[in-house]
């Protein structure tokens, strides 16, 4: 397919930083392979596995792999014979390449330094469903074990449990204070709850009295 102007920089020029930023659908993944593979092409002694290719989603990490997996092939099949070799090597590392999301790539470097990093190298990335459930049966545990006269259970007095479960989920995205966690919570409750009053005073203080009949009807 023709390229843009705009698209024939990002895939060519290899000397600066580019941001590219363009609508969906309108070939972002397309010029990111062909610029994925202009630099292989344009650097023979590069192992597959120094370039690092970074997308959003699973799903555009995956196509990105075939294309270039297709590009790889047909260079390795087209190629004189020293090229081909190399480009049959760079097919051969597809497994290693470092095409992939975010998370991919961070977690591959930290079972890469697991020890320097004092975590398990089995760990695995949560998605989002199991990791609503996680959280979902922690809460679950933390309230099974509250006992009678925790003060906790007050919030059971003011708020819906549906209410309290959605704020608790919420909390891990959090960075929490060390100390007494409910009584910095009444603390701050009590201190917004003042300046409403004070808001609310201040307004009625500047409320200007209206008369419908008039002042003279009033003398």
């Amino acid at each position: 397919m023709p390229l843009t102007k705009a698209q024939d920089t990002a895939i060519h020029n290899h000397d600066d930083n580019l941001i590219v930023i363009a609508g969906a659908g309108s070939g972002k993944t397309y010029v990111l392979v062909r610029r994925y593979l202009e630099l292989l092409d344009c650097n023979p002694d590069w192992a597959l596995n120094a370039l690092v290719a970074i997308t959003f989603t699973q799903k555009a990490a995956q196509e990105m792999r075939d294309r270039v997996r297709q590009h790889l092939q047909q260079q390795a099949e087209s190629a004189d014979a020293v090229s081909a070799s190399r480009w049959a090597n760079r097919l051969a590392a597809m497994d290693s390449a470092r095409i992939d999301t975010i998370h991919g790539l961070c977690a591959s470097i930290l079972r890469a330094n697991a020890a320097s990093a004092n975590i398990d190298p089995a760990f695995t990335v949560l998605d989002e469903i199991e990791a609503r459930v996680l959280i979902d049966t922690a809460i679950d545990d933390v309230l099974r074990a509250l006992e009678a006269g925790d003060p906790v259970l007050e919030l059971f007095t003011e708020y819906d449990e549906r209410g309290i479960r959605e704020t608790l989920r919420t909390l891990p995205d959090i960075d929490l204070p060390d100390g007494d966690l409910f009584a910095l919570w009444a603390d701050q409750w009590e201190t917004e709850a003042r300046a409403q009053v004070n808001a609310f005073r201040t307004a009625l203080s500047e409320i200007t009295p209206f008369d419908p009949l008039g002042s003279d009807a009033l003398s």
